[in-house]
């Protein structure tokens, strides 16, 4: 008896770190994908079509729709979830969670931060420029 509660346990605990990214309720329409151990996301739309562009968060009374992901690198690990609206051409002020290639594939950004430096000529100046990369993909899926 004890031995299977054991096994129990364990089945339970293997299956809570394979769970899956839930989005917040919003329209009909579920894509999802999950891409080896590195992103696993969902969306959720009233369309029964992705759109492309770039997503960022809003509120969820002027949402196109709602997401939520995971990614993970290593010993790094991030979620976010909530709602979205789609920007079909890139803005600099905005901070967007993620990209809509078309096909169905989301992007969000790599969790490694890219950086250059650039030595200043005859100067005492070092010029460090960061920069984000949306390559951490998975191909969605209508459910």
């Amino acid at each position: 008896m004890k031995v299977q509660k054991l096994l129990s346990v364990l089945l339970l605990l293997g299956l809570a770190g394979c769970a899956t990214v839930k989005a917040p309720s919003f329209g009909e329409s579920t894509w999802a994908g999950h891409e080896k151990q590195r992103l696993d996301a969902q969306l959720r739309l009233a369309s029964s079509h992705l759109p492309e562009g770039w997503l960022y968060k809003t509120e969820q009374s002027n949402a196109a729709g709602s997401f939520a992901y995971r990614k993970r690198s290593g010993s790094y690990g991030y979620s976010e979830a909530g709602h979205f609206v789609v920007d079909p051409q890139w803005q600099e002020e905005r901070s967007y969670i993620g990209l809509l290639k078309p096909g169905g594939v989301f992007c969000v950004a790599n969790p490694e931060q890219q950086s250059s430096e650039e030595d200043d000529a005859g100067g005492d100046t070092i010029t460090i420029t960061y920069w984000t990369v949306y390559d951490y993909c998975v191909q969605l899926h209508s459910q």
